[in-house]
């Protein structure tokens, strides 16, 4: 060029000009040079169209190329351009700037540094190129490269040849515990244990001829741990060669569950239950054996025609009822049913008829599974079983003997009259009923008779009441009523006085007219307590009332009985420390020959010597202690203490002939009783020929029979038996003869006006 003309020269720079422009065009390269002097820019065509202007809408300068770039990339692009500046070398600069239409593109900008002949920087020229759609499809190449890695499947791409690995992804190695450098030197044979050349051999000519292939194997992994796979085959182009691209899928959950499927379609096949697989329009599909031996010979077309016209209606119903369910929720829901039908050898069948679904992989129905049981005579067992469980219910919660309702379902009512009534601000009453001497009844005619007397008045007093009313059996000849919806305490006193009413007339039992009374005690809800067991408390307490108010009447509860229930728990506390302490004295009775006026014996008498209330006479706590049990402890305290007194008295001279002990049945009757007679007697020194035990006469009759077997032991040894308050007692004289007594002491209620009175005298 420097040869030629200017002219020439010219038409050759043109000329190479425009080629440079056609190959911008091509490359899609916008090219720029800013003078460094000057500041002024050009660009190129192509570099306007990247900034997104046309040619001359806008001065082009080195300013305007820092206002398009995003601000993150500003700092950057003026240090590469001082970098430049500095070393005169050729720069690379990757940035993104925001063209004029707001878009933001990647751009890849490479850029010099010229100098004038004096080694000054003069000028800066570069090209522009648009890299938006290269660095997506970078990142998208890295996004689906990162996916195939992190893959759960395995991936693998062998030589076709030789069936050497060339790649392995992640999840491969993950999997089976080998590196990929150790892939690399490995062929598909090393973790295929199982896998023959043959096989090696169909799947080639399987990939060959359709370009893919399936096939299930084992892998074994690094650690020798083995697992099934299957794995998709295709053919593919791989760093320019045809390979194989394998995608195994760990399938061990898979294999586990074909197994599971062949061994319940085998026990599908070997149960005792019919079953049936039919399509949504009832047509058998399939059934197992048992289904010949319920219904042996069996037309297997339809369901409709195996079970028979007269099922029709209610079989489609169930389908469609199957059918309709068809909801996640429901997915597993069993519709069941009982259905009855004849089979053709004339038995009526019952069977227990289950439908479930079946759906296929999308969640779609396509079948319907029907499960027959035989419950035939299952059902015949169950009608007796009912019968039974009915009786056992009723025994559980009913008295055996009244029939009446017992304990606990009177508890149970009793709660619910507390509910209601407390709901619908209601009164109630609770009879609490007590047959009076109903013992003494028991030990005189037996127990057949005192049976016959609860289930007469069982049966009188539940005709005497409303149908609103319960009436229980509380236990032995205890009776409680729930009087509800009762105005006030009139009503309550009426239904006492009825119930007390009925018995003036005499029980006719056992062929005999027999008359009998009860005591009543009442408690009301909720003026008394709103409280289940204080309200049988109250009402019970109010009975024992009854009963010390001469029997056969009725008492409502009052506070002060809950005071002397109080007084009567202190009573009792204070006499357990009393026996503990042994706080007894023994009060000596001269027992006087009248004729000569000597004293012949002495009856020993028991007085609680408290230490702050001083002695204690027996009327005030023995009943208790009988009631309790603890004159048993008491007995024995005065037993030891009166024998010790009187073998000192033998000493000194001045003891009588005989030392009279009163003892309570509760004492004769108790185990040890003989033992602790001998063991005291040895301890003290006491004679048993000077020995006089005395028990009343009452105590005797609560049980005879047992009690004459006991004196008559005592006796034998030569221990004297005295009776007191002989004359008291329920239908002694028939037992009078039968005691081996030395000794009946009159009851004083005879004697007192014997001297006035002919009849007391007689």
């Amino acid at each position: 060029i420097e040869k030629d003309s200017i002219q020439t020269a010219l038409k050759k720079l043109k000329a190479r000009e425009n080629a440079l422009r056609r190959l911008e065009h091509v490359s899609k390269l916008g090219s720029w040079e800013v003078d460094l002097i000057t500041k002024k820019s050009q660009w190129s065509e192509r570099s306007y169209e990247i900034y997104g202007y046309k040619p001359g809408e806008v001065e082009p300068t080195l300013d305007l190329f820092f206002e398009h770039l995003l601000p993150e990339y500003v700092e950057s692009a003026k240090q590469m351009l001082s970098k430049m500046m500095q070393t005169k070398d050729v720069g690379t600069y990757h940035a993104k700037l925001r063209r004029k239409d707001g878009e933001v593109i990647d751009l890849l900008i490479n850029a010099q540094v010229i100098t004038d002949e004096q080694g000054r920087a003069s000028k800066l020229i570069g090209t522009t190129q648009d890299i938006t759609e290269y660095v997506a499809l970078k990142r998208e190449a890295k996004e689906l490269l990162q996916i195939i890695e992190m893959s759960h499947n395995e991936i693998y791409i062998l030589d076709i040849k030789t069936l050497r690995y060339l790649y392995v992804n992640e999840g491969a190695v993950r999997k089976l515990g080998y590196s990929k450098e150790e892939f690399a030197k490995m062929d598909v044979y090393g973790i295929n244990p199982y896998l023959t050349k043959e096989r090696v051999k169909q799947l080639r000519m399987m990939l060959m001829s359709k370009g893919e292939a399936v096939n299930r194997t084992v892998h074994r992994c690094k650690d020798g741990h083995e697992y099934p796979v299957q794995g998709h085959l295709q053919i593919i182009r791989f760093q320019g060669k045809d390979a194989f691209i394998i995608f195994d899928t760990d399938i061990t959950e898979q294999v586990e569950t074909e197994k599971k499927e062949r061994e319940q379609a085998k026990i599908v096949e070997s149960i005792h239950d019919g079953v049936i697989v039919t399509d949504l329009e009832g047509k058998i599909q399939n059934y197992n054996k048992s289904m010949l031996r319920i219904i042996p010979g069996g037309d297997f077309r339809d369901i409709i025609t195996l079970l028979g016209k007269a099922n029709e209606k209610k079989l489609r119903q169930l389908l469609h009822e199957r059918i309709d369910c068809i909801d996640s929720e429901a997915e597993h829901d069993v519709i069941e049913t009982e259905i009855s039908f004849v089979r053709k050898d004339g038995k009526e069948i019952v069977c227990e008829l289950s439908l479930t679904q079946l759906q296929d992989e999308m969640g779609r129905l396509y079948a319907i599974v029907w499960l027959m049981q035989d419950i035939t005579d299952k059902k015949y067992q169950q009608k007796l079983l009912l019968r039974q469980a009915q009786k056992l219910e009723f025994q559980a919660y009913h008295d055996a003997l009244t029939q009446l309702p017992n304990r606990t379902l009177f508890r149970d009512r009793l709660s619910q009259a507390i509910g209601y009534s407390k709901r619908h601000n209601k009164k109630f009453a609770l009879l609490f009923i007590d047959l009076d001497r109903f013992k003494q009844i028991n030990d005189s005619f037996g127990h057949q008779f005192g049976d016959a007397v609860l289930l007469e008045i069982a049966k009188q007093k539940k005709k005497e009441l409303r149908e609103e009313d319960t009436l229980a059996r509380f236990g032995g000849d205890e009776f409680v009523v729930i009087a509800r919806d009762i105005k006030d305490r009139h009503d309550a006193q009426v239904i006492a006085e009825k119930i007390l009413s009925s018995l003036k007339k005499p029980l006719h039992i056992m062929d005999h007219d027999f008359y009998t009374s009860i005591s009543i005690g009442v408690s009301l809800y909720p003026e008394d307590s709103q409280n289940e067991e204080n309200l049988i408390k109250y009402a019970d307490s109010a009975m024992y009332k009854a009963k010390e108010d001469g029997r056969s009447t009725f008492r409502f509860y009052s506070f002060e009985m809950t005071e002397r229930a109080f007084e009567k728990v202190a009573l009792e506390n204070a006499l357990r420390v009393a026996i503990e302490r042994e706080d007894f004295v023994v009060f000596y009775q001269p027992q006087i020959e009248v004729k000569e006026g000597r004293v012949v014996g002495m009856e020993a008498l028991v007085r609680w010597d408290d230490p702050d209330l001083g002695l204690i006479p027996p009327a005030k706590f023995l009943s208790l202690a009988e009631e309790s049990g603890l004159v048993v402890q008491i007995d024995r305290i005065v037993m030891k203490k009166a024998m010790r007194q009187f073998v000192q008295w033998q000493k000194e001279g001045i003891a009588p002939a005989k030392l009279s002990l009163n003892l309570a049945m509760k004492q004769l009757l108790e185990k040890d009783f003989l033992s602790f007679l001998e063991n005291t007697l040895s301890k003290t020194g006491f004679e048993k020929e000077r020995l006089e035990f005395e028990v009343t006469e009452s105590d005797v009759m609560r049980n005879p029979i047992e009690s004459i077997k006991i004196l008559e032991d005592l006796h034998a040894q030569g221990i004297a038996i005295a009776m007191d308050d002989f004359g008291t007692g329920y239908s002694s004289l028939a037992y009078l003869t039968k005691l081996p007594l030395d000794k009946l002491k009159i009851d004083r209620s005879f004697v007192i006006e014997m001297e006035k009175d002919a009849n007391s005298m007689e």
